[in-house]
């Protein structure tokens, strides 16, 4: 009995070693340095898309100022358009702007 149990775990470990050996790594060095190159790009864009929300990046003109009072006065006539001449936020945008001067 010893002999029959000694010899199958002769025979069966040289074999479960070899299977080891030919299982596949789970992702490549290539499949690595892609997945952290595409992420670098994420992380750019999201920092960019925050700079512009925050207007640090000097991308987004803030409201209040006076280039977010030039640039709300600018776009009057698209905003007349897209929701009518007697719209009242359009009324009160033409108010605030003919008070300061636009």
């Amino acid at each position: 009995m010893f002999r029959t149990v000694l010899l199958a775990l002769a025979i069966a470990l040289p074999a479960g070693a070899a299977m080891a050996q030919d299982i596949a790594p789970v992702i490549s060095p290539g499949q690595a340095a892609e997945g952290i190159f595409h992420r670098s790009v994420a992380e750019g864009q999201a920092k960019r898309i925050r700079e512009k929300r925050s207007g640090s990046g000097g991308y987004a003109v803030l409201p209040g100022t006076t280039p977010g009072q030039a640039k709300a006065c600018a776009s009057r006539p698209n905003l007349r358009a897209r929701y009518g001449a007697d719209h009242p936020k359009i009324l009160k945008l033409e108010q605030l702007c003919t008070q300061a001067g636009y």
